[in-house]
């Protein structure tokens, strides 16, 4: 059972889908995307890597 709310989950996806394709992503995209404040983009590009780096499960 995840920890996370559905939109942190849909972000996290969206990042995820964005690095493998692009081989990066900037927080002005999720911005746009989600409508969401840069603080939150990048604590949710923190998470994302936080999660590849330690095999954390979301």
């Amino acid at each position: 059972m995840s920890i996370l709310k559905h939109e942190a989950l849909l972000r996290l996806r969206a990042i995820e889908l964005v690095a493998y394709w692009e081989g990066r992503l900037i927080t002005t995209q999720l911005m746009d995307w989600f409508g969401i404040s840069r603080q939150q983009a990048s604590a949710d590009i923190k998470l994302y890597k936080y999660s590849r780096e330690t095999d954390f499960k979301l």
